[in-house]
């Protein structure tokens, strides 16, 4: 259960903090002193001590053992005092968190999970146990980033869920602990009222500049070929995109410790990964205010296909996880104020203009460019979960400042990772670059891609396509090579190699699986094939 929050628990965080803290060094003032000077004294110390609540840039010692308390700081991103959003997401250095949690807050966590499972109760719908875990209730933890140097940043009185769609797990049961994906979001008010004291404050508390951080497990599977082994297929996709500037979340890795009651326990190596939300649109885009979906394959509904009939009814709207409504097309900002009418303008532009009038919406409205080049790293990436193969993971937004964009996430099935070598390595290589089929019906649906179909049909759009396959190809660019690969997993091996051991039930090594160089040479040369292109000036051996 949610409990309502005191202010006196975030003492320190509060902008009107001296009207409210008997401790305040300032709030009597000396004796003997007239009444006006008393007031004023009182007045101006108030201000000072204040702003140093608000606005204390003094870092603290290196290898100093205080952390630094962020809590006091509305906006980390704007001190000198925390690290920034360029630092956490530097694969270069190492990270290390730790989450302080009492025991009936960490033990709340699964039963937060176990209580949803019983009011929401599901049929098996995956290689899973089936249960309808997905709670969004956040439970109070103390959050500590470590330096390499042994200084510390901490936020108090955060909020730690479990994340994840299908792939969401217990991380506790029966006195053993599990390896599941987790969400700190940083402006958790805990259903605090809006006419709180501490509510604005509160709402608006970042760590380095981010609203939420989020951290996922590789999901390494000792039985399974194409696991993840190396831990690095997701990020090294990741910056992939980035590298040929496709606007997508950014990852590095850390290592992920929990403090329970005083006692640590190790859960091992993690990623670390950026959300979309309004920090992210404001820094890759400069405004905020449009709409934005996530758009997420559901089992029970299918995917969000971006057809006709996909936007129709609750198909979109804003998700409410205490009904455990959930639609393919979850409106994540304006929850309160739009109609949805650009998203279903959009879908329909999209499936019922044709020829030139096509393509003068699609120039004028949809950052084409950025999605081709998403397309054509997509060939080589190989993600099985996404729009193109399943209908799923992307973000659509509605640029009130620019277009429409097409925002990409989620690359765990990628760079050969399979879902446990189901589907046969030919059929997972060999993928028409042109009309790339959908899986098969075990896996996916057979709905149409019409943002792919359609784009792909121009004439001017598939030269673009082809263009981009022969470039990121190019050793001498060097984007989708295995050396570039190969040396990601030495530099991230060298940071985390001997950190996988961990205190969960999950084994998690690190390493290379044999399958990785092949996919690579493999995944080249079916493409080169496709366009016609010569191998020798490919890596491909």
């Amino acid at each position: 259960m949610k409990r309502p929050l005191s202010a006196t628990s975030f003492h320190g965080s509060i902008p009107l903090c001296c009207s409210l803290c008997r401790r305040c060094p300032y709030r009597v003032a000396r004796a003997g002193r007239s009444v006006m000077l008393r007031w004023w004294s009182v007045m101006l110390a108030v201000l000072v001590f204040c702003m140093g609540c608000l606005h204390d840039k003094s870092p603290a010692p290196t290898g100093s053992t205080d952390p630094v308390d962020t809590t006091r700081v509305a906006d980390t991103s704007d001190t000198s005092t925390g690290p920034t959003d360029a630092e956490i997401f530097d694969d270069a250095i190492p990270h290390e968190f730790i989450i302080e949690i009492s025991r009936e807050e960490w033990e709340g966590i699964t039963q937060d999970m176990l209580d949803y499972a019983e009011k929401f109760p599901l049929e098996l719908f995956y290689n899973g146990d089936g249960r309808e875990y997905r709670t969004d209730n956040y439970r109070k933890a103390d959050f500590i980033y470590r330096r390499s140097d042994g200084t510390e940043f901490k936020s108090t009185e955060v909020g730690i869920r479990t994340r994840g769609n299908e792939s969401r797990r217990l991380p506790y049961e029966n006195g053993r602990y599990y390896k599941s994906h987790f969400k700190v979001k940083f402006d958790e008010t805990f259903d605090m009222p809006e006419d709180d004291p501490a509510f604005a404050a509160l709402d608006k508390r970042r760590f380095a500049g981010l609203k939420v951080l989020n951290f996922k497990w590789s999901r390494y599977n000792t039985w399974d070929t194409y696991a993840n082994k190396s831990k690095i297929n997701e990020l090294f996709s990741y910056q992939l995109l980035g590298k040929i500037n496709v606007n997508a979340p950014r990852m590095s890795m850390c290592t992920l410790t929990f403090r329970i009651a005083g006692t640590e326990v190790n859960y091992g190596v993690y990623c670390i990964f950026e959300q979309v939300d309004k920090p992210f649109l404001k820094r890759q885009y400069g405004a905020s205010d449009g709409d934005l979906y996530k758009c997420l394959y559901l089992e029970l509904t299918g995917g969000p296909d971006l057809t006709e009939k996909s936007v129709e009814g609750d198909n979109v709207g804003v998700k409410d996880v205490d009904m455990n409504y959930r639609p393919m097309y979850d409106l994540k900002t304006n929850e309160e104020t739009s109609n949805h009418s650009a998203l279903r303008d959009f879908v329909h532009r999209l499936n019922t203009l044709e020829g030139q009038q096509f393509v003068d919406y699609m120039d004028a409205n949809f950052n084409v460019d950025c999605f081709i080049r998403y397309l054509a790293m997509g060939i080589y990436i190989n993600n099985l979960d996404d729009y193109r193969f399943l209908a799923n993971n992307y973000y659509l937004y509605f640029n009130t400042a620019g277009k429409i964009e097409f925002i990409p996430y989620d690359f765990d099935i990628s760079l050969g990772t399979n879902w446990h070598g189901d589907m046969p390595y030919g059929e997972f290589i060999d993928e028409d670059i042109f009309n790339t089929k959908n899986l098969p019906a075990a896996w996916g649906d057979s709905s149409p891609r019409p943002l792919v179909d359609k784009v792909l049909a121009v004439e001017k759009y598939r030269e673009q396509y082809v263009n981009y396959l022969k470039e990121y190809a190019l050793p001498a660019n060097g984007f989708f090579l295995f050396s570039e690969y190969k040396a990601k997993f030495d530099q991230m091996f060298a940071l985390y190699g001997d950190k996988t051991d961990n205190d969960t039930k999950d084994p998690d090594p690190m390493g290379l699986a044999g399958y990785e160089q092949k996919f690579f040479f493999d995944k080249t040369k079916n493409v080169l094939d496709q366009l016609g292109l010569d191998y020798a000036a490919y890596e491909v051996e």
